[in-house]
């Protein structure tokens, strides 16, 4: 979801963690007009009034609440899906998820790449927000995503780093 098709909506953003303040301050500086909702477990019924929600990884796609929505017509993203669709062209992203070793890998990843000389940042499920870097001109952007920022990641990295997979809880 490009930052255009967000003008003139009624958006919400439903968890104010790092993530969800991110979001709020990257549409500060890209949407022009926009009417903002902060989505919590006490307002659940402000998501009915949005046309779209910028949720937390941590918000499952299969609660009732979300099902509601999307059969009224709101859209749902996230801002690693919002990272992707709007950051700068001449950076190179690599995604790395998996079980386990996502952050040891990401960190020496970005360690590696910066030692280089390489203009790098490291973020996503590790650090700050993708979405703090989402203006940014950078050669790379190392971005370790979670189980939950994947399940409904639409993006394109340059990149994609899958490690182990098997069941951990």
């Amino acid at each position: 979801m490009y930052w255009s098709n967000l003008e003139d909506k009624k958006i919400g953003i439903w968890g104010m963690g790092r993530e969800g303040k991110a979001a709020k301050e990257a549409l500060k500086r890209h949407v022009q007009h926009f009417t903002f909702f902060e989505i919590s477990e006490e307002n659940l019924r402000e998501l009915l009034k949005c046309d779209v929600v910028i949720k937390s990884p941590g918000v499952s796609l299969y609660r009732n609440e979300v099902q509601e929505a999307l059969q009224k017509g709101v859209q749902f993203t996230s801002g690693t899906n919002l990272y992707f669709s709007n950051k700068c062209k001449n950076t190179s992203t690599i995604a790395i998820t998996g079980t386990k070793g996502k952050s040891t890998t990401s960190s020496l990843l970005a360690h590696t790449l910066k030692i280089l000389g390489k203009k790098t940042e490291l973020g996503g499920n590790i650090g700050r927000s993708l979405l703090d870097f989402v203006d940014a001109e950078n050669d790379y952007t190392v971005a370790e995503l979670s189980s939950y920022q994947c399940a409904d990641f639409v993006g394109t990295p340059e990149i994609g780093v899958l490690m182990a997979l098997y069941s951990a809880h």
